[in-house]
């Protein structure tokens, strides 16, 4: 696993391909309803889905695990909102501990 400092220059780029519409894919990412539906991994609890679509705007996501009492949370910024083509954002765990679920 690698590790980066905080406010270091490392840009991860995920691209896949789905099955749904541009529109349905996009509002699966920001959309805090749908996002809630699916965000947390296997066994886990979507808690938090916060979403402030603009750039600039920043989103908070969270999920639990069944066996513990705390959130893991998720937080970062928009820095391309481009509907329904294209979203681009930082990603960091929030806290200092930068607690992960696993």
């Amino acid at each position: 696993m690698a590790t980066t400092k905080a406010g270091s220059d490392t840009v991860l780029v995920l691209s896949r391909t789905f099955t749904g519409s541009r529109e349905k894919v996009f509002r699966a990412w920001t959309d805090p309803s749908v996002l809630k539906q699916w965000w947390a991994g296997p066994g886990f609890t979507a808690t938090i889905a916060e979403v402030d679509l603009r750039v600039g705007g920043r989103y908070r996501l969270g999920m639990r695990a069944p066996d513990k009492d705390v959130d893991y949370v998720v937080i970062g910024t928009y820095r391309k909102v481009q509907q329904p083509a294209r979203l681009v954002y930082t990603w960091t765990w929030e806290g200092s501990g930068h607690r992960r679920p696993w």
